[in-house]
């Protein structure tokens, strides 16, 4: 898939991550929050919201899908070819600038190291386990530059679609935050 990025650059002195994340997490339900843990350092002291899903590469329970197509996995191997091809198949036309924060966002778990190495592990299946992989690239990119409270709004647009950016930027500075009923369904537990 070929993609065109456009940027919006605004102060986020009254912005915080977490009120930005609460705000886009609805209407962006596969939404993700990164926050950086050093706020000294004028290198790498970003925060990172994204939203907006275009493309999926996610191993859960064993199971491989790539944009929601399930594929087997035979063996170390079949992991990294199908990881170089979903990487190889996203095209993104971009400015220098957006380089460094444009790309897939997600994690590797402890238990999908062995979909790399040839290692062997016994673990207990979880009922509310998290996949043990996932990686996504996201038509909205939110960087929030701690050191000089600058903030990078980034959209992926598919090609033949038109730019939202301009109402994802208002939802992003809005200044109320939804607020929703909260219950317990039940005790809490450690």
């Amino acid at each position: 898939m070929k993609y065109q990025t456009k940027i919006i650059e605004k102060p986020a002195d009254t912005l915080t991550p977490v009120g930005v994340y609460l705000r886009i997490r609805d209407q962006f339900p596969e939404s993700l929050l990164l926050e950086s843990s050093d706020y000294n350092s004028d290198k790498n002291s970003f925060t990172f919201i994204v939203a907006g899903l275009l493309e999926n590469f996610k191993i859960d329970k064993g199971v491989l899908s790539v944009n929601h197509q399930k594929k087997s996995i035979e063996n170390t191997e079949t992991v990294k070819n199908a990881l170089k091809d979903f990487i190889a198949q996203i095209h993104v036309r971009q400015p220098d600038k957006t380089k460094q924060f444009n790309g897939l966002y997600g994690y590797t778990g402890f238990e999908a190291v062995k979909y790399f190495e040839d290692i062997r592990f016994e673990s207990k299946p979880q009922k509310d386990a998290i996949p043990e992989l996932n990686y996504g690239f996201y038509r909205f990119i939110v960087a929030i530059n701690h050191f000089n409270d600058n903030m990078i709004i980034l959209e992926n647009i598919p090609d033949g679609e038109t730019s939202q950016i301009e109402s994802f930027k208002n939802l992003v500075t809005a200044q109320k935050v939804p607020q929703f009923h909260f219950k317990a369904n039940n005790d809490e537990t450690s």
